[in-house]
């Protein structure tokens, strides 16, 4: 998978509103959540977030937050159709905020039928 095909086009592959909604009602909790790459995991420890954090952070997302999707690769090589989002963010007043530093996250859900988020990146953009 080079660079030039990583680019998944047609829009947002995964709902948004129904995965905050799954994270809300606890149908994703923070032991859903898989930190799939050692980038991932520097950018939480770096950020100083962990799976609960990441959590949180879905839910104050919105559609207009969408970036783009792409094809990503784990830590232990498997493949991911994500979406990625990008949104200024003061974390720690905890709140959007349009001069802040802008946040990028990009996530998968689980292919295997399970409510749970495949998280590739996390960091300041």
């Amino acid at each position: 998978m080079g660079d030039d095909n990583r680019e998944i086009f047609g829009g947002q592959l995964l709902d948004l509103v129904a995965i905050q909604g799954c994270i809300a009602n606890d149908e994703i909790t923070p032991d859903r959540i898989w930190i799939a790459t050692e980038k991932a995991d520097d950018d939480l420890y770096k950020l100083q977030w962990d799976e609960e954090t990441v959590c949180e952070f879905i839910k104050i997302l919105v559609p207009g937050d969408y970036k783009k999707s792409e094809w990503a690769r784990s830590s232990s090589n498997s493949r991911h159709a994500c979406d990625v989002y990008v949104v200024r963010f003061d974390d720690e007043a905890w709140e959007r905020d349009p001069n802040a530093l802008e946040y990028y996250i990009k996530f998968s859900a689980d292919a295997n039928g399970l409510l749970s988020i495949c998280l590739i990146s996390c960091h300041l953009s």
